[in-house]
């Protein structure tokens, strides 16, 4: 346990939520929606495992939701973990 507490940032691990939002993929969509707002700093994506680096291959477009610049395809994975607001 002390090494997951050596690199949590804001937050502890008991705070940081994960969420599979895989279901929100259709193939077009770009923009996806977290259940409750999250801080911002604290939201990591992970596309099909790999994880997505902020600002580069995703945005932040409001206090629940994110975009991504080219749409998943049908049969990838989406996952979210962040620290709600």
């Amino acid at each position: 346990m002390a090494i997951v507490d050596a690199f949590q940032g804001e937050g502890s691990a008991e705070d940081e939520k994960t969420e599979d939002i895989t279901d929100q993929i259709d193939g077009d969509k770009t923009l996806f929606t977290a259940l409750v707002n999250f801080k911002p700093n604290s939201l990591k994506v992970f596309r099909n495992g790999q994880r997505e680096i902020k600002d580069r291959t995703f945005t932040i477009t409001s206090a629940k939701t994110f975009s991504l610049p080219t749409a998943p395809s049908i049969g990838e994975y989406l996952l979210i973990d962040y620290i709600p607001f």
